[in-house]
C-alpha cells in the first residue's frame, strides 16, 4: 500500500512536469525549439515513467516509455521537432495527464476508451518517429511470466542490453524504506 502523501507528491511532480511539457511543445511550435528544449521534454518524460514505475503505476509506464523513446531518438538525431510531431506530442502529454488523473481519482487508467486513445497516440507517434510501439509487448511479457520476463527495448537509445539469460541485480534499501509506504519490490517490478 503506497502512502497517500506519497501519491499526492506523485501527482503534484506529474502535474507540474506535465504542464511544462505543454508549455516546451508550445514554445517549439512557435519555432522556439531547440536541443535544450529536446532534452527537457526528455527528462520531464523519464521522471514521469520512472517515479510511476516506483509506485507500480504500470499502465503510466509503458506508455510514457514509448513517448521517452521517441523524444530520445529526437534527442539524439540532433533534431528540431516538426509541427506534426508536436501536434501528436500535445495529445501524449493530453494523456499522460489523463493516466495521472485516474490515479489521483483512485483508479487504474485501464478502461477501453482510455486503451484505444492510447494505442492510436501511439501508432501516431511510432510513424512520425519510428519508434516501435513496445508498450503492448512489455506488458504481455510481463503478465505471461512477471518475475522471468525480459525488459522490451525499443532500441539503442534505450541503454540497456541483456547477455545470456540471466540477470544479477543487487539492490540495498535504508533501514527506514517501508516507513513512507515504499515497496522494494517496484524496482524488480519495473524492469
Amino acid at each position: 500500500m503506497v502512502d497517500e502523501s506519497a501519491l499526492d507528491l506523485f501527482v503534484t511532480e506529474c502535474q507540474e512536469l506535465l504542464r511544462d511539457m505543454e508549455a516546451m511543445l508550445l514554445r517549439c511550435e512557435r519555432g522556439d525549439g531547440d536541443a535544450d528544449a529536446v532534452n527537457e521534454l526528455f527528462r520531464a518524460a523519464h521522471t514521469i515513467k520512472g517515479t510511476a514505475g516506483l509506485f507500480g503505476m504500470d499502465v503510466i509506464v509503458a506508455f510514457t516509455h514509448v513517448v521517452e523513446s521517441a523524444l530520445d531518438r529526437i534527442r539524439i538525431d540532433g533534431k528540431t521537432i516538426p509541427p506534426a510531431l508536436i501536434n501528436v506530442l500535445l495529445g501524449c502529454v493530453d494523456h499522460m495527464g489523463a493516466l495521472v488523473d485516474s490515479v489521483a481519482a483512485g483508479g487504474s487508467g485501464v478502461d477501453p476508451q482510455v486503451s484505444m486513445t492510447a494505442a492510436a497516440l501511439l501508432q501516431q507517434l511510432s510513424q512520425q518517429t519510428g519508434v516501435a510501439n513496445a508498450a503492448p509487448a512489455a506488458k504481455t511479457a510481463a503478465a505471461a511470466s512477471p518475475l522471468a520476463s525480459t525488459p522490451v527495448l525499443t532500441g539503442p537509445a534505450d541503454g540497456l542490453r541483456v547477455q545470456g539469460d540471466s540477470w544479477h541485480i543487487s539492490v540495498r534499501f535504508h533501514a527506514n524504506v517501508l516507513r513512507n509506504g515504499m515497496d522494494p519490490l517496484s524496482f524488480i517490478r519495473y524492469f
